[in-house]
This record gives structure tokens, sequence and C-alpha cells, in this order.
């Protein structure tokens, strides 16, 4: 929240990402960024969230059990 009031400017790389001219502070980035957010009236369900790819069959591999170590438990 305190890069709002930022006034250091962005490197040219990152006004040109979020669509800024050339020369922006932090502060218009951050107001950038928030204005994505603003019409966003609900959380997405956890399933729909767009970083979870989805597994392929080929991905899941079957764990092998451990040897057990019986020679702890004598007779």
């Amino acid at each position: 929240m305190a890069v709002c009031e930022g006034h250091e400017l962005m490197p040219h790389a990152w006004c040109c990402e979020l669509g800024l001219r050339d020369g922006s502070s932090f502060a218009e980035g951050a107001q950038a960024l928030f204005a994505l957010f603003a019409a966003q009236t609900s959380l997405p369900w956890p399933d729909a969230f767009p970083r979870k790819a989805k597994i392929k069959q080929d991905d899941i591999r079957e764990l092998q059990p451990l040897p057990s170590d019986d020679s702890a438990f004598q007779p």
C-alpha cells in the first residue's frame, strides 16, 4: 500500500508490461494493478484458479513401499 504514494520511476520494461507510458511512477503502476481487481465481485473457486495445472495420467507415479526394518523388534 505504501507504493501507492511512491513517486519513484519504474523501469521501462515494467511500464511496458503494465501498458503505461515510459517514465510512469510506482504509484501509477499500483493504480493500474488495482484497476484490474476493481470490477471483481467474487473470488474464483479454487479448482478454477488459473495456476492449477491439469495432471496428465502419464505424470502420476505410484509410490513404492519402503522396506521395513524388522531388526528393531526383537522376538
